[in-house]
């Protein structure tokens, strides 16, 4: 929380500072609630990331397997920039004073995510001491608690060691130039399940919020120059994750060398993506782990990939010269509860020359087609 914002922290940092009538010597007290701007896609990269499985950066619907541990990552960008210049407004005429002579407190800056928990999800607070919080030099955890049906990761800027580091000849402009344009906020929150009771297809939406609240104050011989208290609340998109009897395996096609591509590493797939393959959804899905893994293998002369679980035609393979890229990903050990991938062959083609599908429908017409019929290559897992 994948760092946090969405505008929501870019919002945040446009805090109106109302003076009061006459000297600019009390600030008024504000609380303003922010709206998301949900078209600032670019500014909070989602993520959720399976055990064992690498982060997927950016996607809008994550596929976890029933009963695995699950870890939600948010990852954003706090942006401190309108709320500095606001400051010096708001200091304007006192921005040289030397800050030694002044008694600068900005310690309250708190953050907080809010993840609301959706139905068939579990939250381990003892598995949730694994999440790793992140955010520059000047923030620190607070902690993670569960309230409910929500999980609130609350985190503070100790914006004090920003003064510390201007040092005692700085100006109140030298102390404010030290805050950083922008913060990089990361959390990742472990401790999630999806239980046994939630049927695979199952769409889950996590709602996300977040909350800020500035508070600080700047005192000069006891006079009171700034009291401001700032909050902001902003709806960030719904994380939806969806629940499966196994790891989601995508499948897609070059449409210039005709191969077909198979892969569990979301990442992997949108870099292929946006080198111009095209996504063909969700081949199948494989068991997490089972004592039946199917090897990987890449011939560099052709570049094209062959996908086995028999160990002699790995080697095989290796012994010719193709590359072992090691285990892609598992079959179904029994195979009376996993669904058949159906193996062809394509004798005249020197790339793309297998195909893999569930659907036979799609084997039997490239059999028409003269493709070779090579049976069953492994087994997914069967879906509801």
């Amino acid at each position: 929380m994948n760092t946090m914002s969405k505008k929501m922290f870019g919002s945040l940092a446009s805090a109106m500072m109302i003076l009061s009538a006459g000297t600019p010597v009390v600030l008024a007290n504000e609380t303003e609630m922010v709206e998301l701007n949900k078209a600032a896609e670019s500014d909070l990269e989602k993520a959720v990331k399976l055990s064992a499985q690498a982060t997927v950066d950016g996607a809008d619907i994550v596929y976890a397997p029933i009963g695995e541990k699950l870890a939600v990552v948010e990852t954003a960008l706090l942006d401190l920039t309108g709320f500095k210049a606001e400051l010096l407004h708001a200091l304007k005429g006192c921005e040289q004073v030397a800050a030694e002579k002044l008694d600068i407190k900005i310690d309250e800056a708190n953050f907080k995510i809010i993840l609301t928990m959706p139905e068939g999800v579990d939250f381990d607070a003892k598995a949730a001491a694994d999440s790793k919080i992140t955010a520059g030099t000047f923030a620190s955890l607070e902690g993670i608690r569960q309230e409910g049906k929500t999980v609130v990761v609350a985190m503070n800027l100790a914006a004090s060691k920003l003064v510390e580091a201007a040092g005692k000849d700085a100006s109140l402009k030298q102390v404010i130039d030290a805050i950083p344009d922008t913060i990089d906020l990361k959390v990742e929150l472990a401790g999630l399940t999806i239980t046994e009771k939630v049927k695979a297809g199952t769409d889950l939406k996590f709602d996300l919020t977040a909350q800020t609240n500035f508070q600080f104050e700047i005192l000069q011989e006891n006079q009171k120059l700034i009291n401001q208290n700032v909050a902001k609340k902003a709806d960030a998109d719904q994380l939806s994750v969806k629940a499966t009897n196994g790891a989601a395996m995508f499948r897609l096609y070059n449409p210039n060398s005709g191969e077909h591509f198979y892969t569990k590493d979301a990442a992997e797939k949108a870099a292929l993506i946006a080198f111009g393959w095209k996504d063909e959804e969700i081949g199948w899905y494989a068991p997490v782990t089972s004592k039946t893994p199917v090897y990987r293998l890449y011939n560099q002369n052709a570049g094209d990939h062959h996908y086995t679980k028999d160990v002699k035609e790995k080697d095989a393979l290796v012994a010719l010269g193709w590359k072992d890229e090691g285990i892609g990903w598992y079959s179904v050990d029994n195979e009376n509860d996993g669904a058949p991938l159906l193996r062809s062959y394509n004798p005249n083609a020197t790339t793309g020359s297998h195909n893999y599908t569930l659907s036979t429908e799609e084997h039997d017409h490239l059999v028409s087609l003269g493709w070779k019929d090579e049976g069953t290559a492994w087994h997914g897992w069967k879906q509801n």
